[in-house]
This record gives structure tokens, C-alpha cells and sequence, in this order.
């Protein structure tokens, strides 16, 4: 039972800022647009794909490969808030509009 609580959290860390994107638009369908969702979710890809690139193509720049892995976690941080700010904002300014 422990390791299963670990593996959610670990997940956690490293996927939450790309759930929101899918999960609004599947609550949302076709009532609203998720346009800044979708451009939260497209620039955490594309850090993550950027980071991941570099910790398989790069040797010495950081002094541990896991190193990597926290700055993944610190892009999902900083990404996560911005993807509730976006929802926030899809959410008004397509209740404005309507």
C-alpha cells in the first residue's frame, strides 16, 4: 500500500500540470474553448521535451543525472499554477462572451 501512495505522488509531481487541458476539455465539451489551457499545456511540453532532451543528450552539465528530474518537477510547479490560472480565465472569458 505504501509504494502504490509513492507511485501516485511521484506521478503527481511530475504530471499534474498536464491534466488540466484534458480534464476541462472533456468537462467542458464544446461549451467552452480552452484555448490558454491548450497553450499551458503545449509549453510544459515543450520544457519537458526540452529537459528530457538534455538529460539524455548531455553529460557533465549537471553533476547527477537525477538532477534532471528535479528540474522536471520544478517545471511541473511553476506550470500548474499557470494551468489553473488558465482554466480560470478559458472558464470567464467564455462565460463573458456567451
Amino acid at each position: 500500500m505504501n509504494d502504490a501512495f509513492t507511485d501516485l505522488i511521484g506521478a503527481m509531481l511530475y504530471v499534474s500540470g498536464f491534466l488540466f487541458w484534458p480534464i476541462c476539455a472533456l468537462f467542458w465539451r464544446r461549451k467552452r474553448r480552452t484555448r490558454a489551457l491548450r497553450l499551458m499545456f503545449f509549453g510544459e511540453l515543450t520544457c519537458f521535451l526540452i529537459l528530457a532532451g538534455f538529460a539524455a543528450f548531455s553529460r557533465g552539465i549537471l553533476a547527477h543525472g537525477y538532477s534532471w528530474l528535479i528540474l522536471m518537477i520544478l517545471v511541473n510547479i511553476v506550470f500548474t499554477p499557470l494551468a489553473i490560472a488558465a482554466a480560470i480565465y478559458d472558464f470567464v472569458s467564455d462565460t463573458h462572451s456567451a
